[in-house]
């Protein structure tokens, strides 16, 4: 086993194995794919506004944002 490190985040990989013994050099193993795991939004915040059919939303971004594009937010009415 080999332990890879210092991988970037929002970062596609993919590994692939082979044998070496002096001159000689086996196929290339089936490769397996790896993306890196976003980190979530911290402190998730709601501000209700004078309008009780509007809120905002706010929130900080993880340590590192880089890559990241755009925010899905999701909701749903719950039953009083």
């Amino acid at each position: 086993s080999y332990l890879i490190e210092n991988l970037k985040p929002l970062t596609n990989y993919e590994f692939a194995v082979r044998t070496i013994d002096g001159d000689l050099e086996s196929d290339y193993s089936m490769a397996i794919e790896y993306s890196n795991v976003i980190y979530p939004v911290k402190q998730l915040n709601m501000i209700t506004n004078n309008d009780p059919s509007k809120v905002t939303l706010t929130w900080q971004l993880p340590d590192d944002a880089s890559g990241i594009r755009s925010f899905n937010i999701y909701y749903n009415e719950q039953d009083e």
